[in-house]
């Protein structure tokens, strides 16, 4: 379903959606609806949705609408709501683009707001940063699927999706130094650990730092069986 905050038959609306069509969800668009998402009308709305258990499907980010305000779909709005209605389920579509980083934050900031892929093939480069940037800052599990029908099709997104790789491969974006195993090290002996991403195969690896390496330890093989080492819960030390 779809209301605006500021429709007077809001009342009838609402309930005729959640108990005659059984309706499961809702998508706002503050800059198409043309109403501020913190507005005295749009929290009563959530508030309403947050008790019955209603989540949100917000439209984020661009859109080529000359009238519809750009302020009223940033990412940075829904770090307010997500606060005052911590159990108000969010998704942020097309993750915010190009305002990803901010709608990576508010990702990670709030166990209840999410974001969808939905329209981000179009724009390859734009599509692989966001997804570098949500899987850096580990929440890459909390980004739905989404077409962007009827714009486009499920299909199509899914094509899109797994030609991520070879645009990356086309454009030289990925690591151009191949990665190798330099040490296998215990947890107790790890300083610092961070998370990075390698998009050409599409897999978490971490990057541990460890005081006092020697330049002249002997490279092991290439980076073969990753994941057999970190089901031993085994740390890896590699080199770029």
């Amino acid at each position: 379903m779809s209301l605006h905050p500021m429709d007077k038959d809001l009342d009838y609306e609402y309930q005729r959606c959640l108990n005659d069509l059984d309706i499961k969800g809702i998508k706002l668009g503050p800059n198409y609806q043309d109403f501020h998402p913190h507005s005295i009308e749009a929290m009563k709305l959530y508030s309403r949705l947050e008790n019955d258990n209603i989540p949100i499907l917000f439209h984020q980010g661009t859109s080529p609408v000359t009238n519809a305000p750009l302020e009223y779909s940033h990412p940075r709005y829904i770090d307010k709501i997500a606060t005052v209605f911590p159990n108000l389920k969010m998704i942020l579509a097309h993750l915010g683009h190009p305002w990803q980083e901010y709608c990576m934050s508010v990702v990670r900031k709030h166990k209840n707001v999410y974001a969808d892929l939905s329209a981000q093939f179009y724009r390859p480069w734009s599509f692989w940063q966001g997804m570098n940037l949500f899987s850096e800052w580990g929440v890459l599990d909390k980004v739905f699927f989404g077409s962007d029908w009827p714009v486009t099709t499920p299909e199509q997104t899914e094509e899109g999706i797994n030609n991520l790789n070879v645009y990356a491969k086309q454009k030289h974006v990925s690591n151009a130094q191949p990665i190798h195993i330099v040490k296998v090290v215990p947890i107790q002996h790890v300083h610092h650990v961070q998370k990075i991403y390698q998009p050409q195969i599409l897999k978490q690896v971490l990057l541990v730092i460890v005081e006092g390496l020697q330049e002249e330890e002997k490279e092991a093989d290439k980076l073969l069986l990753l994941d057999q080492l970190l089901n031993k819960q085994e740390l890896i030390l590699i080199k770029l």
